[in-house]
């Protein structure tokens, strides 16, 4: 690997981090925003649960623009062509882990902690 490459390589890996970190941003300030607006958390438990659930959301929506950015990127051809592979792989995979096992299993744990009533 040459020095342009592995320097390419690098700019590359930076464009895909830095897009899931803005990603990962604009869907905290949505939860912040628009969707725990109105919702005055004063209980410790509420207001951890409440940021495990922002942060779930941030990284779904993070992955999920992240795999609609692939589509564009491979449309256009642009980033080193390994890199999108190993890109969507890493992103479906996650997605599945998030999606299937730990969306479920949170969902699960806040109905059973809130199962007594408050």
């Amino acid at each position: 690997m040459t020095t342009s490459s592995l320097a390419n390589l690098v700019t590359d890996v930076a464009i895909v981090l830095a897009s899931l970190a803005i990603f990962f941003a604009i869907g905290q300030v949505f939860v912040a925003k628009k969707l725990l607006q109105n919702y005055s958390l004063t209980n410790l438990d509420a207001r951890t649960a409440a940021r495990v659930v922002e942060l779930t959301f941030s990284l779904v929506f993070s992955l999920s623009c992240g795999l609609f950015e692939l589509v564009i990127l491979e449309i256009g051809d642009a980033l080193d062509r390994d890199l999108r592979w190993y890109c969507w792989k890493g992103f479906i995979g996650l997605m599945i882990l998030l999606v299937v096992c730990v969306t479920p299993y949170l969902q699960a744990y806040l109905i059973c902690r809130n199962w007594g009533g408050e």
